[in-house]
């Protein structure tokens, strides 16, 4: 009995010392070596009812157009909770533009229709990683020295949510002056009782993936190519159907909701007739706006900061 009373007591103190030993060591792990600091540029591109392909629009890559590629600006936080699992909350600003110039579709060519719009937003994404940080191996291990990753290049997805501010502008043909569409209600908003006016902030669901490339063990170069599909249609300010142009008190709102390069001739009626009419398609309302990011950022983990860090040669 008194041996076996020996015994509990002994793996009930080691248990305790090794417990207490976990804390110890936990508690001198230097959270800023899981925290980073990111900023970066890249290119954004619109996909909605302006512009596109050579076809009818579509909100993903079948409307890919080129030359409605425009920069923007990141700076951001990012915390690795686990190897496998880490957050971002990040603010963007950037341009999108379409042009239906742009397409070779006879219907959107002859709509004649464009836009341009900066674009704030901000927001929060989870990153799950399918090429995680490997685990530190060596013979040795100290205390608040973080030893060499094993794996040069992350591989993650990410998801989230984020608001966003947008205002579409265009210019007017007769006086070339650049007009902020919204408050003029060129589909009606604010002379029909049917079509209320849209907010200029809205919320999108991004959804993407990433690559971490290692230069340092402080600093990586991250690539991230993002989906965010909006709950708006008005990014580009069309949606729905053309107004009849009497009904505007602005004739600034009437050219703008107005104007195409696009005439036909009527054997009944002499003179040439607009291809569109009121009351006609003016934009599609069942598919909502998106827009993308192609980002490349450079990531500090903030440790590098961190003096009282003790130093070793690698």
């Amino acid at each position: 009995m008194k041996r076996f009373l020996l015994f509990v007591f002994l793996i009930g103190f080691g248990s305790a010392s090794l417990t207490g030993q976990s804390r110890r060591y936990k508690s001198q792990v230097n959270w800023l070596d899981n925290l980073q600091i990111v900023t970066g540029v890249g290119m954004m591109n619109f996909l909605g009812d302006l512009g596109g392909a050579n076809d009818i629009g579509r909100s993903f890559l079948a409307d890919w157009e080129w030359e409605a590629l425009r920069p923007n600006f990141q700076i951001g936080a990012r915390y690795q909770w686990h190897r496998w699992v880490g957050t971002k909350v990040f603010l963007n600003y950037g341009w999108i533009t379409g042009d239906d110039a742009w397409t070779q579709d006879e219907a959107r060519n002859d709509r004649n229709l464009s836009f341009r719009s900066h674009v704030m937003d901000w927001g929060f994404q989870a990153e799950f990683y399918f090429l995680p940080d490997l685990p530190q191996k060596g013979r040795y291990r100290r205390r608040g020295v973080r030893g060499r990753s094993g794996r040069p290049v992350l591989g993650y997805v990410f998801t989230g949510i984020n608001g966003f501010w947008f205002d579409p502008t265009a210019v007017a043909p007769s006086n070339g002056i650049s007009y902020s569409l919204q408050p003029l209600g060129t589909e009606g908003q604010f002379v029909l009782p049917s079509r209320d006016p849209y907010s200029r902030v809205q919320v999108a669901l991004p959804l993407g993936v990433g690559f971490a490339f290692r230069i340092t063990d402080d600093i990586n170069l991250n690539v991230e190519l993002s989906y965010r599909r909006s709950f708006t249609d008005y990014m580009d300010d069309v949606s729905s159907t053309y107004v009849n142009p009497a009904f505007f008190e602005d004739p600034i709102a009437a050219e703008l909701s107005y104007y195409t390069q696009a005439y036909y001739t009527d054997p009944e009626f002499p003179g040439e007739t607009p291809t569109f009419g009121v009351g006609q398609q003016r934009g599609n309302p069942q598919d909502n706006d998106v827009y993308m990011y192609l980002q490349f950022n450079l990531c500090w983990n903030l440790g590098v900061f961190d003096n009282s860090k003790p130093k070793y040669p690698k």
